[in-house]
């Protein structure tokens, strides 16, 4: 399969598709991880209003 790309398109065509690939798989991790760390604030948001209200 590769080497019938490599035909049709060259090298350079199946190197630009690998990094566009890679690029888009680390978005989709940055993306997840924003998600997460989003979460993470709010729940510690929380707990820190929380913390003032027990303090209070």
């Amino acid at each position: 399969m590769k080497a019938l790309a490599k035909e049709l398109h060259g090298d350079k065509a199946i190197e630009e598709q690998a990094v566009k690939f890679k690029l888009k798989k680390i978005n989709t991790e940055i993306n997840s991880l924003k998600r997460k760390l989003s979460s993470l604030e709010k729940k510690k948001d929380e707990l820190l209003e929380m913390q003032k209200r027990i303090k209070a």
